[in-house]
């Protein structure tokens, strides 16, 4: 049907094709069934038929297929060889496989040179020659004070006073309470440090508040005190040996007691105002009214008393050797 064989159709077939389509056309005429009606009967011939014979149809003659020499190899680049489906009158090329090329290697990169420093020149030093000169010796500056414990009490309580950065080997002098003045017992110098710690007892004077002064050698320093007005017991009059006895104690007892077991009465010395009668040996009736104890003016140390300290301390009290614990004891 004007096919070629790999080559597709060829256009010189064409005409054969028409012609042989005209030739069929002209023979379905001739026998009515071209043009697609019905043919009109033909009344039987009262005459016998003439028969027409026709021509033989000689079939077209073709002109030989051209001769398809072998295809020779493209030396250029390869195309997509077509290929036909039968029945149709189109072909399709297959699809070009893609060429594979060669991997392209990365390319390394050289590393960089490190900048290598150019050494800066060093400077000569330049020796310069002073002169010596004599170094001022600074003199010391001093801030001398005193403190005192505890920082309030009642006409006859015990106190030490405790002094610092003063000149070494100062005398302490007295300490003035309005104008009223108390002398440390034993009298006391400051040592090579500075310091001193001195035991005073403070006079009878009225309550209130007061500016404690104290000369030590050139210095002349002051702190604040107060002083307590008497308790409701027993009063012990100023200068009464106990007084003098319990001056080492400054600042730490709290009272002593005593108990007459001839008389069954009590006596009491209570500079600090913080004597408790519950603490005493209940079996010896302890008056809880303070009018009830009489002063305790004196200490024997062949007799036992009831004392009480703010801490522990071994202390020579007329004469005699006592060792005191923390608070309540009987010695």
């Amino acid at each position: 049907m004007g096919f070629g064989r790999r080559g597709g159709v060829k256009a010189h077939r064409l005409p054969v094709v028409l012609i042989y389509l005209t030739i069929s056309c002209v023979v379905l005429l001739a026998l009515g069934a071209c043009g697609g009606e019905e043919p009109t009967p033909v009344p039987p011939p009262t005459t016998a038929p003439v028969i027409i014979a026709a021509p033989p149809v000689q079939a077209p003659t073709l002109p030989p297929l051209p001769t398809q020499e072998a295809p020779t190899e493209p030396s250029g680049p390869v195309s997509t060889p077509l290929v036909v489906v039968p029945g149709s009158r189109f072909g399709s090329r297959a699809p070009a496989q893609e060429p594979t090329l060669p991997p392209t290697e990365e390319p390394t990169a050289a590393p960089a040179p490190e900048p290598t420093a150019t050494p800066l020149p060093r400077p000569t030093p330049t020796v310069v020659i002073r002169p010596n000169v004599p170094t001022a010796t600074p003199v010391p500056v001093r801030n001398p004070s005193i403190s005192v414990n505890p920082g309030s009490g009642q006409p006859g309580t015990g106190l030490t006073v405790a002094g610092t950065d003063f000149a070494p080997g100062s005398p302490v002098g007295a300490v003035s309470f309005g104008g009223v003045t108390a002398s440390p017992a034993p009298p006391v110098t400051v040592d090579s440090l500075g310091s001193f710690y001195a035991t005073i007892v403070v006079p009878d004077v009225s309550a209130g508040s007061y500016n404690l002064i104290m000369t030590v050698g050139s210095d002349s320093v002051s702190t604040g005190f107060t002083v307590q007005a008497a308790p409701s017991g027993p009063v012990v009059p100023p200068g009464s040996p106990i007084v003098n006895t319990v001056a080492p104690l400054a600042g730490n007892l709290q009272w002593v007691a005593y108990f007459d077991n001839a008389t069954k009465s009590w006596s009491l010395y209570d500079p600090t105002g913080t004597f408790n009668p519950g603490l005493l040996p209940f079996f010896l009736s302890p008056p809880t009214d303070l009018g009830s104890y009489a002063p305790l003016t004196s200490l024997d140390t062949s007799l036992s008393y009831y004392w009480n300290l703010q801490r522990a301390a071994t202390v020579t009290l007329g004469g005699k050797e006592y060792e005191f614990g923390e608070g309540y004891s009987v010695k």
